[in-house]
């Protein structure tokens, strides 16, 4: 089952930015398990799950990103409609960051940098705001 779910997720990861989400909605669809109405609920229903955790994690910064990225994979392999509308953001998304780096002229290097600058940052206030919480 691991090696099912990694296989899965290295294909979504490895797709064509702009369509990944709906060759994903359409390999899903190809699958034979996919027709049984208890792994679709048990999707929708962890998707569900995964959505309201993260939505309790908003406070801290950038935790919360792969449980939507989690949940969204989930509803993208059930709706046509939601797998289109992730691809149109993601091409939106990464357009705007490519205009955002030659209209500054940060070269790549710079980015992933900034990226990993970001991050550790964004780990760093999450530990003090949890560490201030517990000496309350």
């Amino acid at each position: 089952m691991y090696k099912r779910i990694t296989k899965k997720w290295h294909r979504l990861r490895d797709s064509r930015p702009g369509t990944r989400f709906r060759n994903y909605y359409r390999r899903s669809r190809r699958d034979k398990n996919r027709d049984e109405g208890t792994p679709r609920i048990a999707r929708l229903l962890t998707a569900l799950a995964l959505f309201m955790v993260g939505i309790c994690l908003l406070f801290f910064p950038l935790i919360y990103i792969p449980f939507f990225v989690a949940s969204a994979a989930l509803l993208a392999s059930e709706s046509l409609k939601f797998a289109r509308f992730l691809d149109r953001g993601e091409s939106w998304f990464r357009a705007t960051g490519r205009r955002f780096t030659q209209k500054h002229g940060l070269s790549r290097r710079m980015v992933s940098v900034m990226k990993v600058t970001v991050g550790v940052g964004c780990l760093f206030l999450s530990g003090i705001m949890c560490y201030n919480a517990f000496l309350r």
